[in-house]
């Protein structure tokens, strides 16, 4: 029988013979070792050796291969799994994930630019076509005054920014909540698919879709263009959605929460000049959009026309 040690050693020391033992080095966990072969042994039996050290480094790669690379293969071919990938103690953490589609696969080698965007190391999951799960823990993502999940979305839309200024083309991220424990992956990816189709459909100029932000949309998917054209007719007679001036005027002053001031701002106007397109909108149509009343019948109807549009 042959008595076996292994010792670790520099990384640039060679096999070394000696009468009576032999040297083989190996790469195991990130360090190099020796495996000390205490016998003389042939040409043949060193091969041999050296064969099924080779094997077992093979395996022992395989088993010990990323949790976020066995996560990124069971999304892609679920049927290939018995079971879920289970991490290791320290592998899972609470994490916020980022479903990112590019419009050109070459180009989201942009890799690069989503993992150097954080200071630490994210997870980043090659699952379809252009498509690409990002999973961050939410620690580092700095959050304000106004709560975590707005830390969630601006960190999208930088990263959106940061991606269509290296890829020149069209990017679209979708942000789900906080996910506990990877068993729960499968649901939010289908979930964070279907922000992104919804997101698209009702808001096609936009770039990042929270999943949480959407459930208005999400009822309104469901109405027949009948429907649509019954609603629109009953509260305008004038087609103000049409407008692309006053109906990007509209949207910002929605967002703002009906703030005069801070969507004059955002738009590069003058407060007057934005008071006079909200009235002229009140005096042709009757709807006055710093009414709550009014303001939601108008989000509505640019809600429904954006999706039909789009």
């Amino acid at each position: 029988m042959l008595e076996v040690s292994v010792d670790r050693v520099p990384a640039d020391n060679a096999a070394v013979e000696r009468l009576e033992t032999t040297f083989f080095p190996v790469r195991m966990e990130g360090m190099d070792w020796l495996v000390v072969v205490e016998a003389p042994l042939s040409g043949r039996e060193r091969s041999l050796v050296q064969a099924w050290l080779d094997e077992v480094l093979s395996a022992e790669r395989e088993t010990a291969s990323p949790f976020s690379e066995r996560l990124s293969q069971w999304l892609r071919h679920p049927e290939d799994f018995l079971h879920h990938p289970t991490p290791k103690p320290g592998e899972w953490r609470s994490r916020v994930p980022f479903l990112i589609m590019v419009k050109n696969e070459r180009q989201i080698g942009s890799d690069d630019v989503i993992t150097s965007f954080f200071e630490g190391d994210p997870w980043l999951l090659s699952l379809h076509k252009g498509e690409r799960l990002l999973l961050v823990p939410p620690d580092w993502m700095e959050a304000d005054d106004s709560g975590r999940e707005s830390a969630w979305v601006e960190t999208a839309q930088g990263l959106a920014e940061a991606l269509a200024t290296e890829s020149g083309e069209e990017v679209r991220i979708a942000v789900h909540g906080l996910v506990e424990t990877p068993q729960d992956l499968p649901a939010v990816l289908t979930t964070l698919r279907e922000t992104l189709r919804i997101g698209q459909r009702f808001h096609p100029a936009g770039t990042v879709f929270a999943e949480w932000e959407l459930a208005l949309e999400r009822l309104l998917r469901s109405v027949e263009i009948e429907g649509v054209q019954l609603f629109l007719d009953a509260i305008s007679p004038l087609p103000f959605w049409q407008d692309e001036e006053l109906r990007r005027t509209l949207l910002v002053f929605l967002e703002q929460n009906l703030n005069v001031s801070e969507t004059a701002r955002r738009l590069f106007l003058h407060r007057n000049t934005l008071i006079y397109r909200l009235d002229r909108l009140k005096q042709e149509t009757g709807l006055d959009v710093r009414r709550f009343e009014d303001a939601l019948r108008v989000k509505l109807a640019l809600l429904l026309t954006g999706r039909e549009q789009s």
